[in-house]
Parts: C-alpha cells; sequence; structure tokens
C-alpha cells in the first residue's frame, strides 16, 4: 500500500528501456533519482526485479512476472479514473424514473427517453409505471430519482423541483352509440347525468381532480362509477358502453372502433406533464436528464 502509482510507471519504463539512463531521459528526471527509486521498490517488494550487468540491465524472472501484473494494474486505475471522470459529467450512472401510463403517449415523453439513451447510452434507466401518489411516496424516500405526474393539483414536497414537459386539452371518450356524440363539443356540466370511468388517483390529484374542480364551477356533481389504474382500461370500459372518460387529447390516437372522442369545452379543460425530482438528490445524470428535457 505504500508504492505509489508513480513509482510503478518508473518500472514499466525501465523495463521497456533496459536503461536507467535513457527512461531517465525520457521521463525527465535524473538517473540517480531513478535509481533510488527502482531499488526503493525492490527493497519494499523484498524482491530483487533486475540483473544489474555491465552493459545494462535485465529483468529477473520475478521482475518479468511482476511487470505483467503491473501493467493490469495500472489500466485498471486507467479505467476506474475514467468511469469517476464520466460518471462525475453524467455519461455514466444510473437513473430511476416513475411514470403515470397515459405519459407514454405524449410525444415529448418517449422522445426524451430516446434522446437520453442516445446520447448518454452508459447511464442505466429504469423505468417504472406507477400511479402518482406512489411516485411521490418512492420520491420522498429517495427511491426514485424522477417523477412524471399528471398536473395541475400536485404539490411540491420541500425541496423538490419541477417542470412542465407538455399541456394537452382534456378530451371526453365516449361509446359509439352514446347520443351525446351528436353535439361537437361537451361541457362538463352535460356529463354529470352520465356513469364517468376515472383513473384510479384521488380525487386531490390530477384529471380527477381537475374533472371534479370543472364540475364545481359548472354547479354540478360527478358520477364517478369506476376507478382504473390505466387509460386502456378507461378505454376498454367505454367501448363497453359502461360510461364515459376523461383523458388527455393525446389518446384520441388510440384509435378503437366502439370509442369516439368529443373536445371538452369548460375553461382550463387540460392536464400537464410534470418532472418532479428532489433538488438534494440532484446526481449528474439526473442533471444530464434535466438539461435535455
Amino acid at each position: 500500500m505504500t508504492i505509489s502509482l508513480r513509482r510503478l510507471a518508473y518500472f514499466l519504463d525501465v523495463c521497456e528501456t533496459l536503461h536507467i539512463g535513457k527512461s531517465a531521459e525520457r521521463l525527465g528526471i535524473a538517473q540517480p533519482a531513478l535509481s533510488q527509486q527502482i531499488k526503493k521498490l525492490e527493497t519494499e517488494l523484498a524482491v530483487q526485479l533486475f540483473f544489474r550487468r555491465k552493459r545494462g540491465i535485465e529483468l529477473t524472472v520475478a521482475g518479468a512476472a511482476y511487470r505483467l501484473e503491473v501493467q493490469r494494474l495500472l489500466q485498471m486505475h486507467e479505467q476506474a479514473s475514467e468511469v469517476a471522470q464520466r460518471t462525475a459529467r453524467g455519461e455514466l450512472g444510473s437513473l430511476h424514473l416513475a411514470y403515470v401510463g397515459s405519459a407514454m403517449f405524449e410525444p415529448e415523453f418517449p422522445a426524451l427517453l430516446k434522446r437520453l439513451r442516445s446520447q448518454y447510452p452508459g447511464v442505466r434507466l429504469t423505468l417504472h409505471e406507477q400511479r402518482i401518489e406512489d411516485q411521490l411516496q418512492a420520491l420522498q424516500s429517495g427511491e426514485l430519482d424522477i417523477a412524471v405526474v399528471r398536473a395541475p393539483g400536485v404539490e411540491l414536497g420541500p425541496r423538490q423541483g419541477k417542470r412542465v414537459g407538455s399541456r394537452r386539452p382534456l378530451i371526453v371518450a365516449l361509446p359509439t352509440d352514446n347520443p351525446l356524440l351528436a353535439k361537437p363539443a361537451l361541457s362538463i356540466a352535460e356529463l354529470a347525468d352520465q356513469p364517468m370511468i376515472s383513473f384510479n388517483d384521488p380525487a386531490s390529484l390530477a384529471i380527477l381532480q381537475i374533472a371534479h374542480t370543472l364540475a364545481q364551477r359548472a354547479g354540478v356533481q360527478l358520477n364517478v362509477a369506476w376507478r382504473v389504474p390505466e387509460v386502456a382500461s378507461i378505454l376498454g370500459l367505454v367501448a363497453a358502453g359502461m360510461g364515459y372518460g376523461i383523458v388527455p387529447a393525446s389518446i384520441a390516437s388510440l384509435a378503437m372502433p366502439t370509442v369516439s372522442f368529443r373536445p371538452l369545452t369548460d375553461e382550463g379543460a387540460y392536464a400537464e406533464l410534470w418532472y418532479i425530482w428532489n433538488e438534494d438528490r440532484v446526481t449528474p445524470a439526473v442533471q444530464r436528464f434535466l438539461e435535455l428535457l
């Protein structure tokens, strides 16, 4: 543990030249100083590394074996240094990210993940689809680096930052035989008597919270008949004629033969995609992700 890497580098250079004078000149140090460094190395190892001859030096068997191991050691140190430097630059590391399922239908979100993979292939990206409240708990405990949630309606914790990734109008998904489809657009008040199929989020979060706020302004109450965990389940139940759903406009790209969509006319009928992180846990990989965002 007392042998320095520099002394090992001196040893390898002498192994190449088999001449103290030539190595001293290449290394830019005095010949006596280099001889002393090699002698100290042999003393610390209690091994003779070189035979001293009249016309130069030769490696002993032990010296030749030691040379191979020193080469590996210095290569490992160089690799370790590179890993540390690349990790500090955010080129390596890990990023744990969770998202609401509907985020995958926003063009910006998958494109962002693709840019991260393209520009920083050494970053290990772990993805989880989770409910909003589960994401917020995992973010608070440090299990997550980035939470991707539907908002507004999400309150940030202490020392948490956020960026808005996208904003989409909310639209109504209805079975194709619903009489309301005779209208080109709908208000929340016109949906009050219909059974609603909602995401399985508390009323204080995300799209359900937005819908309740719109209903309250209109002086009506929502009839939330079903709560399901993902957008595919909402569309499946709508297709079966079991009610309507309120979803971001990007979901209209999921064409289904028995589901039709109409704009929601109420002011404030939109949802945003928020990226949330802990300010105290911004690793270099997180920083690179935020820069791409």
